[in-house]
């Protein structure tokens, strides 16, 4: 009966869903300069892990002439630039991708020298070359030191003008970053930020939340098709506000293995379809009894006087007597209070690191399968309503969404197939949240 009832609320938006064009990818691969000719692209694989890195790392497998295959993986040197072209079977250009990168398994074939007549099967011969790729922009921001001072300002503020100094001036050229969306939280102001000349940009903002506090959920930092998303990973009530939000209806295996029209897009509603393979994991035990179900940390506004607690409402406290903010919020069901000193900061200017923790540890990830799906569609720590269901019947959970995995690959293997068959694993973090929304 309560899986009739989860069809029922998926055929709603299955029969509004709008089957998405067959894509080909059509790479433009040069090194130093010299245009590598390509036969067919195999199989693209993005993989955005939203909550720990910055950017999306790309794995491109083309088929190539054996020639080309030495000039790739002899002569790049760390030169490799790709420009991928998605097209329909019309040849309209949906959207142009720009990379650089390295070739996976990188090697001479002329040293190896595994036969004396290497250089005749150079134009008969194919060879299949995988390709590790990352956005052109972040190629060069992974190597950049950001060091300063900031004076009279907050955390956000400063990931922000990092951010924002990564932009282009002007109108963005292709291919450049067009923009930076972030989330709002209040924030605690700042005499001066300091930033040690030798953090790095692919570290300076896990420094700027552990040292100064910027989301009291997660911060998130991540760079996705041309732009810079600033997010709270591990924030349970997001659904309830955001603009933009993604709801997940998740039908047994047997019920979603061959929908075609998996998308249904409402405004700024996504409504997806997804099923087959779902894997959940969950460590809440492991976390209270190791890390702790609260915390305990010094305040040093307290201290000298400039306020009575870190932040407004229950979650923290600090009493004049002990100058201690002392945080529960996650009461234990087997009873076990473990809320520890940090042993790393004894005292501090904000509780939000602590904070941070306590709401990942709330959480359960969940990974399911997002059948004919598409690059790009989705954002990075976007809200996310769940729906799911079992014997005793329908039930919802809320959350956000912090992996994708898409990939797209050639039809039933053969190189001579002119479709491309997509398919996404969605990693979401969910917890038990109950409040009414609109969606």
């Amino acid at each position: 009966m309560s899986f009739g009832r989860l069809q029922n609320i998926a055929n709603v938006h299955i029969a509004q869903a709008a089957g998405l064009p067959a894509i080909e990818y059509v790479p433009i691969i040069t090194v130093r300069g010299t245009v590598i000719s390509v036969f067919k692209t195999l199989s693209i694989i993005h993989a955005s892990n939203f909550a720990q890195d910055l950017t999306t790392i790309t794995h491109l497998t083309v088929m190539i002439p054996l020639s080309q295959q030495r000039v790739l993986t002899s002569s790049a040197d760390g030169d490799l630039s790709v420009k991928i072209l998605m097209r329909t079977m019309n040849k309209k250009t949906v959207a142009k991708l720009d990379y650089r990168g390295i070739v996976v398994n990188n090697h001479d074939p002329d040293m190896e020298s595994p036969t004396m007549f290497l250089g005749e099967s150079d134009q008969k011969a194919l060879a299949v070359v995988t390709l590790e790729l990352m956005d052109e922009s972040m190629w060069f921001l992974r190597c950049r030191q950001v060091g300063g001072i900031y004076h009279e300002t907050d955390g956000l503020s400063v990931v922000r003008a990092l951010l924002a100094d990564t932009l282009p001036t002007g109108d963005a050229p292709e291919g450049q970053l067009v923009g930076v969306e972030y989330e709002e939280e209040e924030q605690q102001p700042y005499r001066d930020i300091l930033i040690p000349d030798s953090e790095s940009f692919l570290s300076v903002f896990d420094y700027l939340q552990n040292r100064y506090g910027v989301y009291s959920q997660g911060l998130g930092v991540f760079l996705y098709k041309h732009r810079w998303y600033i997010f709270q990973p591990w924030d349970s009530k997001k659904f309830s506000s955001a603009k933009n939000k993604l709801v997940i209806i998740n039908l047994p295996k047997e019920k979603a293995a061959y929908l075609n029209k998996t998308c249904h897009i409402d405004g700024d509603v996504i409504y997806l379809i997804c099923g087959g393979d779902v894997h959940t994991f969950e460590d809440k035990d492991s976390l209270a009894l190791n890390q702790g179900t609260g915390y305990r940390v010094g305040s040093i506004r307290a201290l000298d006087g400039r306020a009575s607690s870190f932040s407004s409402g229950d979650v923290s406290a600090t009493t004049s007597d002990t100058f201690v903010s002392a945080a529960d919020p996650t009461q234990y069901p087997g009873g076990v209070v473990n809320a520890p000193i940090d042993p790393n900061q004894h005292f501090s200017d904000t509780d939000k690191p602590q904070r941070s923790k306590l709401a990942a540890a709330k959480g359960t990830l969940t990974a399911t399968t997002w059948n004919a799906s598409t690059y790009g569609l989705l954002r990075p720590g976007m809200a996310v309503k769940y729906i799911y269901a079992n014997n005793y019947g329908v039930y919802t959970r809320y959350g956000t969404l912090v992996a994708e995995v898409f990939q797209g690959a050639i039809d039933g293997g053969s190189a001579a197939s002119p479709r491309f068959n997509t398919i996404s694993q969605l990693t979401l973090w969910l917890t038990n949240e109950n409040f009414t929304s609109t969606t």
